[in-house]
């Protein structure tokens, strides 16, 4: 396994999206706020390494200066705005998983679980990597998208969604930090 971590968390999301990901044995895979790539470049290393398959990842980058990467292993990578995506679209990029990985936080409380509700009914599950609670972070090399807005808490999502699995970091040496695996609304 490569040391290919996808964000500034020491690898914690990693280890548990790659078991969540080998459960589910996805076919589709739409990633929320792609950025450089990195949770499809985890995603393809695990799957195409454990199970010797192929899947479609497809997502939506809101900063088009992401768009100066090639990120070889997405198959489809829309420009736009996830809280703006119609049913019509979400249903075009339906499949097995969504992942929300570092991108719920930069949308305030509401947006973010108007967003997670729209998606629902398009995947069979829902992955969701987030701080725990508000962690301030501004914008960064020009890109206002990255400032944090809100702060979650598993409990948002408690009672509002089936929680297959919760797995919650405190903060320590780096910030506090939760995944949640949500049982979606396609069968």
């Amino acid at each position: 396994m490569s040391e290919l971590q996808t964000g500034g968390h020491d690898g914690w999301f990693d280890q548990h999206v790659r078991r969540q990901i080998l459960k589910i044995r996805p076919r589709r895979i739409f990633d929320v706020g792609v950025g450089k790539g990195l949770n499809g470049k985890l995603i393809r290393e695990t799957y195409l390494g454990a199970l010797g398959k192929d899947i479609v990842i497809n997502g939506i980058e809101i900063w088009d200066k992401h768009f100066e990467f090639v990120i070889p292993e997405y198959d489809e990578i829309i420009h736009g705005d996830v809280r703006e995506m119609t049913d019509d679209e979400w249903e075009a990029f339906s499949g097995d998983v969504v992942i929300f990985g570092d991108v719920l936080e930069h949308m305030d409380e509401v947006e973010a679980m108007q967003v997670v509700r729209k998606a629902y009914p398009h995947f069979r599950y829902i992955i969701i990597n987030t701080p725990l609670g508000f962690l301030e972070h501004e914008e960064m090399d020009g890109n206002k998208w990255e400032a944090h807005i809100c702060g979650l808490f598993p409990e948002n999502f408690i009672n509002k969604f089936y929680i297959i699995e919760q797995n919650v970091r405190e903060a320590g040496t780096w910030a506090g930090l939760f995944n949640l695996w949500i049982e979606g609304g396609k069968e």
